[in-house]
């Protein structure tokens, strides 16, 4: 009788997890965006899993992070929708086989991969948690052995002491730290724009710093989507020149 009873609040939990993740996600994007992302997250979920890819989400420890990190604000990492991602990919204009990818917080990998998938040029992520950044190295092996090609490499070390390599022309973030630690990188990405001869773009998922890139004329905002029941800006594009 208690394994019963048991079962059915766990299963009450499960429902009422589901009906609020749904409940949220239509508030937040409306019914059709919700349905294309969902449908579009599916499609490529099983697209990766025939291909041997292992799971993007897990159970980071930011407390263990936080050790690591110079100023102490790191954030447990969050998975990037597909949709959102080609959305933004396409937004940008720059040809797939051109686009060379810097992913600052690539966890297990997933934007690299949907790149390497895309055929990008190059994608490269830094992650400072070992295990996020050795599960993306092995998804990336694996994508390279089903015959996907672009040149990739996954760092693990701190934003704040990663100097922005040649080439780079998309560099993506998805709210992987606090304040202090995004004026180092905002302050990297400027000195990458003082010696850097072309122009290139940042793609910035949940926004919640976006005053640290405005208040900078290098950065022109060329797309923001707001959410739904929040002031932040679900996503922002700058274009750097």
């Amino acid at each position: 009788m208690i394994k019963v009873k048991e079962t059915l609040i766990y299963k009450t939990k499960l429902v009422m997890g589901i009906y609020t993740k749904v409940s949220n996600g239509i508030k937040q994007h409306g019914l059709l965006h919700f349905i294309i992302l969902n449908l579009n997250e599916q499609f490529y979920k099983y697209k990766f899993k025939k291909l041997g890819i292992a799971n993007y989400e897990g159970n980071l420890n930011k407390e263990m992070l936080n050790t690591l990190s110079t100023n102490k604000d790191s954030k447990i990492n969050q998975a990037s929708p597909f949709f959102e991602l080609k959305q933004a990919f396409a937004i940008v204009g720059i040809q797939y086989s051109e686009i060379c990818l810097l992913d600052i917080g690539c966890g297990y990998g997933k934007v690299l991969n949907f790149g390497m998938m895309l055929n990008f040029n190059k994608v490269i992520g830094i992650d400072l948690d070992a295990s996020a950044t050795e599960k993306a190295l092995e998804n990336c092996k694996q994508m390279q052995s089903a015959g996907y090609n672009t040149f990739f490499e996954v760092l693990k070390t701190d934003a704040t002491k990663f100097l922005i390599p040649d080439g780079i022309n998309i560099i993506y973030l998805f709210n992987p730290f606090g304040k202090i630690t995004m004026e180092y990188v905002v302050e990297n990405i400027l000195q990458y724009q003082q010696i850097n001869t072309k122009v290139f773009y940042v793609i910035y998922s949940i926004a919640v710093h976006q005053d640290l890139f405005t208040n900078h004329k290098q950065f022109v905002k060329i797309f923001e989507r707001l959410n739904g029941t929040k002031s932040t800006a679900e996503m922002l594009i700058f274009k750097v020149n």
